[in-house]
């Protein structure tokens, strides 16, 4: 959840688990607006076990991982929304009074944003499910990313 536009007609903007973002009115609760900001291709895992029923065919279970959660961050500075979730490895960029997505930055991660942040200057920083912190110059599409390993203790 993040305040948009504070100082003034306060918005408040809020990532959802169905990879959604909706901004509010928080003078009356409204939704002023809403997008699918996140688009998982993620197929459900197919998992073969070793038994086979009498009938001879495999026993074939689908296996759910576990919910996505939003990761939003708003930066008032450049107009712009940084989305992402925790199973998915891309930074999606969004122009918000367009609705329009500029375009994805790849994190090279396998395990997911677990947090954004973001500064004035185009700086991204994100939080990654195996512990690195990945820094990205969103100014540029080809960005190159350093990596903030985990510390050892």
């Amino acid at each position: 959840m993040n305040y948009i536009n504070a100082h003034d007609h306060t918005l408040i903007c809020v990532g959802t688990n169905d990879n959604a973002i909706r901004i509010f009115d928080e003078s009356n609760h409204r939704v002023v607006s809403s997008w699918i900001a996140i688009y998982d291709q993620h197929a459900p895992i197919q998992l073969s076990h070793s038994h086979r029923p009498s009938t001879g065919s495999p026993n074939t279970t689908t296996v759910y991982g576990p919910p996505a959660k939003p990761v939003v961050d708003w930066n008032q500075h450049l107009c712009r929304l940084y989305a992402s979730n925790s199973n998915i490895d891309y930074i999606a960029l969004w122009d918000v009074e367009r609705e329009l997505c500029l375009y994805t930055i790849d994190t090279g991660a396998v395990n997911g944003v677990h947090c954004l942040l973001s500064d004035s200057n185009g700086f991204c920083a994100a939080g990654m499910g195996d512990g690195t912190v990945r820094c990205f110059d969103t100014r540029s599409k080809e960005t190159v990313i350093p990596t903030i390993p985990p510390s050892a203790s």
